[in-house]
């Protein structure tokens, strides 16, 4: 079996990929389409893992079938790691932020606003002018100063804490 070459091609991919993502995200006015350095990276790594399995199969008298079956075994385990790791950093995180304050007021705003576009301003006890309603210092109230009452956002709040829990 003849050993892998190294591949200037791919780890110059891996360069455009790298540097496309940071400037992107530094000047993303500078190069709107760095993202994609992602999508190259989701498809370099399945590549080199399929390039070592396939350089595995019998081509000749030497193959063994025992040792590609370990090897095989081996990727999977890796990637069989990485996935328990990734859902651990996942669990962590969405404590940290269903946890953090600011998200909770986002989440809030975002649920108000979200309302307050669902209110028919001409419902039926309503006239005209008198539904108007206007946003001031994260409170909504009516035109004629009544407020908005906030329950229905305190239950879409923690409707959404526990749909994300």
């Amino acid at each position: 079996m003849s050993k892998l070459t190294y591949r200037p091609d791919i780890d110059g991919l891996r360069g455009i990929a790298i540097l496309s993502v940071i400037i992107y995200h530094f000047f993303p006015n500078l190069l709107t389409g760095g993202f994609v350095g992602v999508d190259i990276f989701f498809m370099i790594g399945p590549f080199k893992s399929e390039v070592i399995l396939i350089h595995d199969i019998p081509t000749h008298a030497n193959f063994c079938p025992t040792k590609h079956i370990q090897r095989r075994n081996f990727f999977m385990e890796k990637i069989g790691e990485k996935k328990e790791q990734k859902t651990k950093i996942m669990h962590i995180s969405k404590q940290e932020i269903l946890n953090n304050q600011k998200f909770r007021k986002n989440i809030e705003d975002i649920a108000k606003s979200t309302n307050v576009k669902l209110i028919d301003p001409f419902d039926y006890l309503c006239d005209e002018n008198s539904c108007e309603i206007y946003a001031t210092q994260h409170l909504f109230r009516y035109k004629d100063g009544s407020h908005l009452a906030s329950s229905f956002v305190q239950k879409y709040v923690s409707y959404i804490d526990q749909t994300l829990i």
